[in-house]
């Protein structure tokens, strides 16, 4: 499924009425407020700080990048939030600030999808592991058994040239996919949907399709790359398919189930959110890449980058349609860490590395974002201790070049510039957001 859709009227007049206009939260209902000026960090909390500063400017210099957010944590103290660079690198040049959002694509996945459904089933007594996605008794209750056999009955021709084809038990492979499977891109599904195949199937206008829809002609039009659990291969669609499984389960829509079920029990259901076609003060602008235009160019005589329009987000939205600052992403890291085994989070839908490191990382048209995670106990490979170190990194631009590069590099400071132990910016706060302007403040409730 392509991560973005212009959403139908009666869609964004729902979301924007979810939506508050601003994001003015008290100290009491989120604890924070990083880039408020305070009397300023202690000697290794900013020596800290002078570290990420050099390391960050450099990566936008080197690939003029508009802009972006920092955080980091450590054992649940969070040590550093900024901004850095510009939110909208146009006339005049907006700085960046760092409860500012952007555009997070993929982590969207493992941040707020893989979380809030693995909440949901957890709250319901489905074993992800076990519970099968198709079939008379399958978490779909047969819903799209017609759609699977119609494909198949399409590969089994006698033609042959499609001998292997026929030789697979094309029934038995779909009866194996479990939700786990899903978390865990083992599926067996192939890329993203097709909203404007989808559309043409079902002869109605593209802004008319539904995710289940979407889900019928995936199942129609594709095959499976491998059995179930056999392999893996990276699937927006198979992430997207949760949208249906937070709605049969929680009876609401996935965003208002993410929104009011999840993000809310952490205070963030007016900092993340999707992307809406207007934009207030806490969201950076878009940007792409220029073109070699003389007339913009930017560091190093490299193209400036070019801001562009803000959409609406739809039957993307759980796959990559979020907008995020690092500073939430890294309260996202830390509740999960609080509420769960490191385990289960890591069947959430995040990727480990062989010592147990979580990270997930995201790429689309106007932003770009890392997120990782260490498990306590955890040694670099010059046996400095990360255990409870948590990075994000969120650009206002598609490029990912040297971030996830950037992102350890911050790790790796942590454990050598003798922070604070009591140093937490956790409570800093004094009460309002500082991407705020001052016509759109709005109180909000949590």
């Amino acid at each position: 499924m392509k991560e973005k859709k212009v959403m139908n009227a009666t869609s964004s007049m729902k979301l924007r009425r979810r939506a508050v206009a601003a994001c003015v939260v008290s100290a009491v209902s989120i604890g924070i407020l990083p880039g408020v000026a305070h009397a300023g960090p202690p000697p290794g909390a900013l020596a800290f700080e002078q570290k990420v500063d050099a390391l960050v400017n450099k990566l936008i210099d080197d690939n003029n990048l508009p802009g972006m957010t920092v955080a980091v944590s450590k054992q649940g103290r969070l040590v550093l939030t900024k901004g850095y660079g510009y939110a909208y690198y146009g006339a005049p040049k907006t700085p960046m600030k760092a409860s500012m959002r952007a555009r997070i694509g993929s982590v969207s996945k493992a941040a707020m999808t893989g979380p809030a459904a693995y909440q949901l089933l957890k709250q319901h007594g489905k074993d992800p592991a076990t519970t099968l996605l198709y079939g008379p008794d399958g978490f779909f209750e047969g819903k799209f058994d017609a759609d699977i056999a119609a494909k198949i009955d399409e590969l089994t021709p006698d033609s042959p040239d499609q001998i292997a084809e026929k030789a697979i038990d094309w029934e038995d492979w779909y009866s194996k996919i479990t939700i786990q499977h899903l978390f865990d891109h083992t599926s067996g599904f192939n890329g993203g949907g097709d909203i404007a195949g989808t559309a043409k199937m079902f002869e109605v206008a593209e802004e008319d399709v539904t995710y289940e829809m979407a889900h019928r002609h995936f199942l129609r039009t594709r095959t499976l790359l491998f059995e179930p659990g056999t392999d893996s291969s990276y699937s927006n669609h198979g992430m997207g398919v949760f949208t249906l499984v937070i709605e049969q389960l929680s009876g609401k829509s996935y965003y208002d189930y993410v929104r009011d079920d999840y993000l809310e029990t952490m205070n963030l259901h007016n900092r993340i959110r999707p992307e809406f076609a207007q934009p207030d003060s806490c969201d950076a602008t878009n940007h792409k890449p220029g073109v070699g235009d003389p007339s913009s160019l930017g560091t190093d005589n490299l193209p400036a980058p070019v801001p562009f329009e803000f959409e609406e987000y739809n039957l993307g939205l759980a796959a990559g349609g979020w907008r995020a600052s690092a500073q939430d992403l890294a309260r996202v890291m830390t509740t999960l860490e609080n509420k769960y085994a490191w385990a289960e989070i890591d069947s959430m839908g995040w990727f480990a590395n062989s010592k147990g490191k979580l990270s997930h990382n995201g790429l689309i048209d106007g932003g770009a974002s890392v997120v990782q995670m260490f498990p306590e106990g955890y040694k670099s490979s010059n046996n400095l201790d990360l255990s409870g170190v948590k990075v994000a990194i969120v650009t206002n631009i598609r490029n990912l070049s040297g971030i996830q590069s950037l992102a350890d590099q911050i790790a790796l400071a942590v454990p050598t510039s003798n922070i604070e132990p009591d140093y937490n910016l956790w409570r800093s706060a004094i009460g309002t957001y500082p991407c705020l302007t001052a016509g759109s403040l709005t109180s909000i409730s949590s």
